[in-house]
């Protein structure tokens, strides 16, 4: 009841957030405030009927039933909201037009010293790509991102067998995005950015989040002249601007939590 009231309240009061960052921390703070009231409800085991695997940590079970029960509903409203917010502030624009720039570069010209996916390699990656953009689940969408990432490292390789480096990865993925879906895709980012828990942001998903994050970055900032084979001096600043607030926000949902508790 305490879930449905939430998700019809949240479609119903349409998009009156300031940014799409407050709204996207509203939902992540209803998240992590379930999870609590949950872990010391007797409706925990209803709710963990909702997850898709039997996981042997019912915190992640109870995170991955929460997603099925507020985000999956709110996907498309979600989805909605971001668009609305990213083209009322020109974002989403400057990305597009950017591309099309992009596009009109050489392989050199981006930086790109390593082999690129080929046709066939170039329709996997834009499979796992289409599949992430699909799924409301922030765990589903970085476990098909990994899968992208991998097929292009596997394309890199491919003609010199040689391994590369995080230097080499990403004027290749500028490369591969430059023929995606950049609406698509730089809503994901920001989707799982601020949906994915604390936890959830380290490790080898965390890295490639931010690395397509700096990617994006490069691509909305892109200027012909200015070659770059690393993320730039901005978009680190913006990453370690997020990763503070992330912390600061993480923080106080816990301290609120336990409070209610």
């Amino acid at each position: 009841v305490l879930v449905q009231g939430f998700v019809s309240y949240t479609v119903q009061s349409g998009n009156k957030h300031a940014s799409s960052t407050e709204m996207l921390q509203g939902v992540q703070q209803m998240i992590t405030s379930l999870r609590s009231y949950l872990t010391q409800s007797s409706e925990l085991t209803h709710i963990l009927d909702q997850s898709d695997q039997e996981d042997c940590d019912t915190e992640v079970s109870i995170q991955k039933a929460l997603h099925k029960c507020v985000l999956k509903p709110l996907r498309g409203h979600i989805y909605s909201c971001l668009a609305d917010f990213h083209s009322k502030d020109g974002s989403l624009k400057k990305l597009t037009d950017n591309q099309l720039v992009l596009q009109t570069q050489s392989l050199a010209q981006l930086g790109v010293t390593a082999s690129v996916p080929d046709a066939p390699a170039l329709e996997k990656i834009q499979q796992r790509l289409s599949a992430m953009h699909l799924a409301y689940s922030p765990f589903k969408k970085v476990a098909q991102l990994l899968k992208a990432c991998k097929l292009i490292y596997e394309a890199m390789s491919a003609t010199s067998g040689k391994p590369y480096g995080a230097d080499d990865f990403l004027p290749v993925l500028t490369y591969v995005l430059a023929t995606s879906n950049l609406t698509n895709l730089s809503l994901d980012v920001e989707y799982m950015m601020e949906l994915l828990d604390q936890g959830q942001l380290q490790g080898e998903g965390g890295y490639y989040l931010t690395t397509m994050f700096g990617a994006l970055f490069h691509i909305s900032s892109f200027q012909p002249k200015l070659l770059s084979r690393q993320m730039s001096d901005e978009a680190k600043s913006s990453l370690y601007q997020w990763r503070r607030r992330r912390t600061l926000h993480h923080n106080q949902s816990r301290r609120r939590s336990a409070q209610v508790g």
